[in-house]
C-alpha cells in the first residue's frame, strides 16, 4: 500500500516532481561547483600567495639571540629537501651581506643564489635561487651566472645614482680589498633592493674571506593557514594526544620551521608574520565566501522544495484526508511525505552533482586558470546534503498535512 501510493504520486505529479528535483538540482550544482573549486582552488591561491616572496627566514642562533655561531653553513642548505615536509618547500636563496665603499658611499653588496642546482642527498637536484624565490624581479639586461667570476646586478636605484647599467662595471672597495665586477643586468625589485647590489654568493664569500658560509636564507613554504589548534600551540598550551598529532601533521607555519630548524644545524626559524598571517586571511576569507555562496543556494533549493511540496499537500488534501479515514496515522502520513522529500532529494544531489561537476571545470579554468577535476567523494557527500535539504524544506507541508480533518476535506465540493 505505502509503495503503490507513493510511486502513484510520482505517476500523477510528474511535472510537480520535476519541478522540485530541478530546484534540487541548482542548488546543489553551485554547491557542488564551490565545493570542488575551493579544494582545488586553496592549494592553487597558497601557491599564488607564494609568489610575493619568502614566508620564512634562517638566521644563525647568534642573530637570533642564541651562542650559536654567527653564520650558517651553505653545505647545510640542501637538507631542506629532506625533512617531512620537503616538497612543501618551494624556493629559497642565501645571503651573505658585505658592506662595501662605492663612489664615496656605503653600499650593501649582498652574495646570494641567482639559479642553482643544489644536489639533494637521495633525491633528484633541485633549482632554486632568487629568480624562483622572487618572480616578481624586473631585470634589464641578463641574470649573472652562479660562479665565483660571475657578474652583478644592481638595484635600479643604485644603479641610476652611479650611472651605471648593463655593461658597466661595479666597482669599490671592501675593508681595504678593491673589487671589479661586471654589472650583467639592473633590477626593479620596488623595494630596499633597488639601492643594492647583488653578486655570486661564491664572488662575495671570496671577498669577505667567509668561504662556506651564509648570513640569512629566506624560504618559500607552502603552509596552512593557522587555526584554533595552531593558535594553541604557539600560546604553549597543553595539547591532547590526538591534538597533538594534528597539528605536526598539518603543515602549519610553526610545524615547518620547526623541520627546518631540525634540518639547519645552529639556526633559528622565524616565519615572516605580515606574508603568512595575510595569506591566511585571504586563503580563510576566500573559504568562507565560498561556504557562505553555498549555504546560500542550498537555502534557495529548501525554499523552492516547501514551495513546490506545500502546493503538492494543497493539491492531495483529499487523498491525504482519504488516507486518514482508512486508517493511516500522522505517522503514515509524515513518512508518505518525507519519504517522497527524500527521493526528490536523491535525484537532485545525482543530477546536481554532474552538472556542478562540469560548471566546476569551467569555473576553475576562467577564474583560477586550474582546471578543477570531479571528486567522486563529494557524491554521497551532495546526496546526503540534498536529501538533508529537501527533507527541512518539506517539514513546514509536512506539517500543514497532518493538521488534515479528514471529515471535512472529504465533504468538500
Amino acid at each position: 500500500m505505502f509503495v503503490r501510493t507513493l510511486l502513484r504520486s510520482f505517476g500523477r505529479q510528474k511535472r510537480r516532481k520535476a519541478i522540485a528535483v530541478l530546484s534540487v538540482a541548482l542548488g546543489l550544482a553551485v554547491a557542488t561547483t564551490l565545493f570542488t573549486v575551493s579544494l582545488e582552488v586553496g592549494d592553487r591561491v597558497a601557491r599564488e600567495m607564494r609568489s610575493y616572496g619568502a614566508n620564512l627566514v634562517v638566521l644563525p642562533l647568534s642573530d637570533a639571540g642564541g651562542d650559536g655561531a654567527a653564520f650558517l653553513r651553505e653545505s647545510d642548505l640542501p637538507r631542506v629537501k629532506t625533512v617531512f615536509w620537503k616538497h612543501n618547500i618551494l624556493a629559497l636563496a642565501p645571503f651573505l651581506p658585505a658592506s662595501v665603499t662605492v663612489g664615496g658611499r656605503e653600499v650593501v653588496l649582498a652574495g646570494t643564489w641567482f639559479s642553482r642546482e643544489v644536489a639533494v642527498p637521495d633525491d633528484a637536484p633541485w633549482r632554486t635561487g632568487v629568480r624562483d624565490l622572487m618572480p616578481w624581479w624586473h631585470v634589464e639586461g641578463r641574470w649573472p651566472e652562479d660562479s665565483a667570476d660571475g657578474g652583478c646586478l644592481l638595484g635600479a636605484a643604485l644603479a641610476r645614482d652611479l650611472g651605471l647599467g648593463a655593461g658597466g662595471v661595479f666597482k669599490g672597495d671592501c675593508g681595504g680589498r678593491a673589487f671589479e665586477i661586471p654589472v650583467d643586468g639592473v633590477v626593479s625589485a620596488g623595494g630596499a633592493e633597488d639601492q643594492q647590489a647583488f653578486a655570486p654568493l661564491a664572488r662575495v664569500q671570496a671577498l669577505l674571506g667567509a668561504e662556506g658560509r651564509v648570513k640569512r636564507v629566506l624560504v618559500s613554504a607552502l603552509t596552512t593557514p593557522d587555526n584554533e589548534l595552531a593558535k594553541k600551540a604557539e600560546r604553549d598550551e597543553k595539547m591532547t594526544d590526538a591534538e597533538a598529532e594534528r597539528f605536526f601533521c598539518t603543515p602549519f607555519v610553526a610545524v615547518v620551521a620547526k623541520d627546518l630548524r631540525e634540518a639547519i644545524p645552529g639556526s633559528d626559524v622565524r616565519p615572516i608574520r605580515q606574508i603568512t598571517e595575510a595569506e591566511g586571511s585571504v586563503v580563510t576569507k576566500l573559504s568562507l565566501l565560498m561556504y557562505f555562496l553555498a549555504g546560500a543556494s542550498l537555502f534557495a533549493s529548501a525554499l523552492g522544495v516547501t514551495s513546490t511540496m506545500t502546493s503538492a499537500v494543497i493539491e492531495r488534501r483529499k487523498e491525504i484526508g482519504l488516507l486518514k479515514a482508512i486508517g493511516a496515522g500522522d505517522h503514515g502520513v509524515a513518512a508518505l511525505l518525507l519519504v517522497e522529500a527524500a527521493i526528490i532529494g536523491l535525484l537532485g544531489g545525482v543530477v546536481g552533482y554532474t552538472l556542478g561537476s562540469g560548471m566546476a571545470l569551467l569555473v576553475g579554468k576562467s577564474a583560477f586558470g586550474v582546471a578543477a577535476t570531479a571528486r567522486v567523494v563529494l557524491l554521497p557527500i551532495v546526496v546526503v546534503i540534498a536529501v538533508v535539504t529537501t527533507v527541512v524544506g518539506s517539514a513546514w507541508p509536512v506539517r500543514r498535512a497532518l493538521g488534515i480533518a479528514p471529515a471535512v476535506v472529504l465533504h468538500e465540493e
